[in-house]
């Protein structure tokens, strides 16, 4: 009987390992086929990553979800027919009622609780005292049992309320903190995020570009200085070099400068293929302005 009771009691949590387990495994997989299918490839989270990613709302998510599976699973177990009216139980206490041994029904009913037992055990006890205290004490282990259920039915009710609460709680609190971090780092929706985005939806990513405001409403747009590169014929990324390192005080890193210079005339190019509208003179040539601090 011991023995019983406790598969009962583990098999809710039986279950959740089987769902659970197989998680953590299919996960723990994905992540080693990505190793060995190489750096190029994307590698998948595993689920303890996600986990972690997710902050504080991803463990208390988790929490309620394991919750949410043993209050059902549970719920069901103790609500089937055989786990509340057992047969041999049913055929036990009828052989020993038919036989007039009250006492050794109330006894068996003791050492095998279940929701019929309780509740005759009830009415065993009260049987001295008359049918009306009978039936009020029936009636009462029945009203314990049901209010067993519903307390249950009420924990399920309050997860599915206020678990959706704190998912959009949690996903205001991360998408501040990614937009945060947005932000400090600089990334914008101008033209560098602009650039950006396209370069990495050309290798093959999914990209959302979020902006305050429309995608046009930024510093690029707005710059009065247009922008710099050596791409004529009387001009050198050399002079461009000296013009930036000694607008900027000397504090510029000079390996990141010497890319910049180097790299800017191709940029032009891209940025005209792509539809930028530069200022072009009649032949379609663009025009190049005295701006501050160049040569």
């Amino acid at each position: 009987m011991k023995l019983r009771k406790l598969a009962h009691s583990l098999l809710p949590m039986l279950v959740i390992g089987a769902v659970l387990v197989p998680t953590f495994l299919f996960a723990q997989e994905a992540v080693e086929a990505a190793a060995e299918a190489g750096a190029d490839e994307a590698q998948s989270d595993s689920f303890l990553d996600t986990l972690k990613q997710g902050g504080w709302v991803m463990w208390f998510l988790l929490a309620a979800s394991i919750a949410l599976v043993w209050l059902t699973v549970d719920g069901f177990m103790r609500s089937s027919i055989k786990r509340m009216f057992p047969p041999q139980h049913v055929e036990q206490i009828r052989a020993l009622f038919q036989a007039g041994d009250y006492r050794g029904a109330y006894e068996y009913c003791k050492a095998n609780p279940s929701s019929l037992t309780d509740v005759v055990r009830m009415g065993v006890v009260f049987l001295p005292d008359g049918k009306n205290m009978t039936e009020e004490a029936i009636f009462s282990e029945i009203s314990r049992i049901k209010s067993g259920f519903d307390a249950r039915i009420s924990y399920l009710s309050v997860i599915g309320v206020c678990v959706p609460m704190i998912g959009i709680l949690g996903t205001v609190t991360g998408m501040k903190g990614a937009f945060g971090a947005l932000g400090k780092e600089g990334v914008g929706g101008g033209g560098a995020g602009a650039s950006a985005a396209i370069e990495a939806n050309e290798a093959g990513a999914n990209v959302m570009i979020v902006t305050k405001l429309r995608i046009g409403d930024a510093n690029t747009m707005m710059a009065e200085g247009g922008i710099q590169a050596a791409d004529k014929e009387n001009d050198s990324p050399v002079q461009h070099y000296l013009d930036a390192f000694g607008g900027g005080h000397f504090a510029a890193r000079p390996e990141l400068l010497r890319r910049l210079v180097m790299e800017a005339p191709d940029a032009i190019q891209w940025l005209n293929n792509l539809g930028v509208m530069f200022d072009k003179d009649a032949d379609g040539r663009m025009i190049t302005p005295h701006g501050g601090g160049t040569s």
